[in-house]
């Protein structure tokens, strides 16, 4: 079976997929019953969905990167959650099992290579991350202390140190990268490794984009050099500060940028690259089970009329996993990160 339409397999039988591992797993781990809560044996069902949804991308993309990711990220959250690692690698043997006893063949060819490979690296990795705030890069004392007083609830204080900055001269492109970027990876660590909640994830963002938008009237006095680049959050896709910053900067760069945000049908966002003449579209994705709307997205607005001609620039987490991902999705290219991506706009741009 071609591996398109296994993913597409593997997603209308998730359910039944869901539940054949979880009732397999409850078989052959009866302790689980006795060692975990109602809320926790709830978890262990959804996580199995999880499984499903990242093994789903990686299929249809054939990068196993990306599932091993996905297993070793979760890996450290459950380990500082206090739970064995042996649970997770034996939930994935009996999510093996079940697509074998599926799909025969075709999970043999196509699907077990990708799960060998998430098992191996779990065996392996010593999973841990780093500090993104490390001592000796531009304006990390400013960052630690600006990350402070967001995870106090304090974004006053913490404006007032951006406007500070700004003011004694500190460029607003390195606040952006040194300061706004390496603080929001930073967040993303401490969330990943139980440090803070979910609640101040998303207080923490929200007071970065208002303090963000206090510098508008800086990014918006560069002269406009004629490239329009119209940009967008994929689907259901919420993460929406990294692109944020990604078109604050390329206006700075001289680039007129129409931010669309998340949520967008396809249809609009293909009406909107007609209305406004868009030389180019930038497309962010942050979860990786995301890719496919990426790919749908493009593959769309290619059979319309004038989307041959736009070029289309991806970025987002699952890209800077898997180097190649941007080829697979159909699109001209990929930034890893926010300088990168005006570079690559102003080279897709010359591309037209």
């Amino acid at each position: 079976m071609e591996r398109t339409l296994l993913s597409q397999k593997i997603k209308t039988d998730r359910e039944l997929i869901a539940t054949n591992t979880f009732e397999l797993q409850m078989a052959k781990m009866p302790e689980l019953m006795k060692r975990y809560s109602a809320r926790q044996l709830d978890k262990t069902q959804q996580d199995i969905r999880y499984h499903i949804q990242f093994l789903i991308e990686a299929v249809s993309a054939k990068s196993p990167v990306l599932f091993a990711n996905y297993l070793l990220w979760l890996k450290e959250i459950l380990d500082n959650l206090g739970l064995p690692p042996e649970d997770l690698k034996m939930s994935i043997h009996y999510l093996a099992d079940t697509l074998r006893g599926l799909y025969g063949a075709d999970y043999e060819q196509d699907i077990a290579p990708i799960i060998n490979d998430g098992l191996q690296k779990l065996e392996i990795t010593e999973v841990h991350t780093e500090t993104f705030l490390k001592a000796g890069l531009a304006h990390t004392e400013l960052a630690k202390r600006y990350l402070a007083a967001l995870l106090t609830g304090d974004r006053h204080q913490a404006n007032e140190m951006i406007q500070a900055a700004v003011k004694s001269g500190i460029p607003i492109k390195e606040i952006y990268l040194q300061v706004f970027q390496n603080t929001q990876y930073e967040i993303g660590r401490l969330w990943q490794i139980g440090q803070i909640t979910v609640a101040q994830e998303h207080y923490c963002t929200a007071a970065s984009q208002f303090i963000m938008a206090q510098l508008y009237p800086y990014i918006f006095t560069v002269p406009n050099q004629g490239i329009t680049v119209l940009a967008t959050c994929v689907g259901r896709e919420l993460h929406e500060i990294g692109l944020r910053m990604v078109t604050d900067l390329m206006e700075l760069s001289g680039l007129n940028t129409y931010y669309l945000g998340a949520n967008v049908p396809a249809g609009s966002i293909i009406s909107a690259i007609k209305e406004q003449q868009a030389d180019i579209l930038a497309i962010s994705a942050t979860m990786t089970f995301h890719v496919s709307e990426v790919k749908a997205l493009i593959d769309q607005i290619r059979t319309t009329e004038g989307g041959q001609d736009i070029k289309i620039m991806v970025g987002g987490y699952p890209f800077n996993i898997d180097g190649n991902l941007w080829k697979h999705v159909g699109a001209d290219g990929y930034a890893a990160d926010s300088e990168t991506a005006v570079l690559l706009a102003y080279d897709l741009a010359k591309r037209s």
